[in-house]
């Protein structure tokens, strides 16, 4: 009896020694593959962040051939940004999630990705400009009482309760509640008991008709153009599209000291444009460009800025309400001064026209996969004289340059000057 009891408990002992074996066997199996694991997830990290690193070298190369870019970004179907994806976000110390161009798409699975969120505070933008400025909805959960984000599209209007005063009449940071109409127009009453339109209504076309962006599920519109490696406002100052306008004014080359039409015997047809530069470096120019703030429209926007920005003049006596052949006439007095008394009809004896280039998304650094720039420009052609070189200053920081292949300027103003200079038949 005590042999059989023995060769049981010997028995029980094997099996227990056995599960035991099998159950360090498996915990160093599974050590294993989740060493293996993290090996492959090492190797796939690298390999991305050596993609990324190869990919922003090739850019660089490209970014060496303006003409080339711009010539890219106006054959692609649809544009793969690049300035949206620099790894250092402008003005701050924060690095965008690297994103390859293969994953940029939201259609493509990017399981890793994880960008981190950014919303430039209010306060930190100008004071007579922080009215304007969408509040940081993504700071705010559903159940806060004291921020409702709402989404009523079939209301022709809303109240924007957004930063009061105080006692000194400065603006305050405070927002009760935040109602947009993303993709339509919306009128908003301003804290100042003022009504404004707020645009919100992409300049993006699919089949003649505007793009109709997505909002995800945190409740904010979701970049139409893909992933950008940073979510939040950034620091654009609208959710979704944010508007801008450009003005690509041109005149011949020749025309300035002549005042000729260029394209004489022994002339080559050079057009040159204005550009204004932001900073003491010459490179660091662009097309004469505005923001379209509320109660701007566009065209308004366009002539604004062309008073503001290139003739610093700060009494700026131009309707809200402009619209697009009120612009055009508008542009058309620095042709001649009998312009003002002449109508349409008038503008080709006069070597003036004006005709849109782009109208769509705009590739900048400020981009997040929540809010983007987008961008209508025009073209005003001064074909015989012009009269901005009474009105220019030394001082002003604008100057006209010669269009060419290595002009300073972001991909999608080149392709803008590119395709004007192919409308006038100019050489670059």
């Amino acid at each position: 009896m005590n042999t059989l009891a023995k060769r049981e408990a010997e028995k029980e002992f094997n099996i227990m020694d056995v599960v035991a074996q099998l159950e360090e066997e498996n915990n160093r199996q599974k050590l294993m593959t989740r060493r293996l694991t993290d090996r492959l997830v090492d190797i796939e990290q690298n390999q991305n962040m050596i993609g990324f690193v190869l990919e922003g070298l090739l850019n660089t190369l490209q970014s060496l051939d303006p003409k080339a870019q711009a010539q890219k970004a106006q054959t692609q179907a649809r544009p793969i940004h690049i300035a949206s994806r620099q790894a250092r976000y402008p003005g701050t110390d924060i690095t965008r999630f690297p994103v390859l161009e293969k994953d940029v798409p939201w259609e493509v699975i990017f399981e890793q990705y994880d960008p981190v969120t950014y919303s430039k505070p209010t306060e930190e933008y100008p004071l007579d400009f922080q009215m304007w400025v969408d509040p940081n909805v993504l700071l705010f959960q559903p159940e806060d009482h004291e921020y409702l984000v709402r989404f009523h599209p079939e209301m022709e209007s809303s109240t924007l309760l957004g930063p009061t005063t105080n006692e000194d009449e400065q603006p305050v940071s405070t927002y009760v509640h935040f109602e947009p109409h993303y993709n339509a127009v919306q009128v908003v009453t301003l804290p100042n008991g003022k009504e404004g339109v707020i645009d919100r209504i992409s300049m993006i076309t699919v089949n003649n008709q505007p793009l109709q962006y997505e909002i995800d599920l945190t409740g904010v519109p979701r970049n139409p153009m893909g992933r950008t490696g940073l979510r939040g406002r950034g620091n654009l100052y609208r959710w979704g599209p944010n508007h801008n306008v450009k003005a690509v004014i041109s005149r011949w080359k020749s025309a300035a000291a002549t005042g000729q039409q260029a394209g004489s015997k022994g002339n080559e047809k050079k057009m040159e444009i204005i550009l204004s530069q932001e900073g003491a470096d010459v490179r660091t120019v662009s097309l004469p460009s505005g923001i379209v703030n509320y109660g701007n429209n566009p065209y308004s926007t366009m002539c604004s800025l062309l008073l503001s920005s290139l003739f610093k003049e700060a009494d700026l006596d131009v309707p809200t309400n402009f619209n697009e052949d009120e612009m055009i006439q508008y542009y058309s007095q620095f042709a001649s001064s009998e312009m003002q008394k002449k109508n349409k009809s008038a503008y080709a004896y006069y070597g003036y026209s004006a005709i849109m280039v782009y109208r769509g998304y705009e590739d900048d650094p400020s981009n997040t996969d929540n809010a983007w720039s987008e961008t209508e420009i025009w073209n005003f052609h001064y074909k015989y004289k012009d009269c901005f070189d009474n009105k220019l200053k030394e001082s002003d920081k604008s100057m006209w340059m010669t269009v060419g292949q290595n002009m300073p300027l972001s991909p999608i103003e080149f392709a803008a000057v590119l395709e004007a200079a192919k409308i006038h038949r100019a050489s670059v």
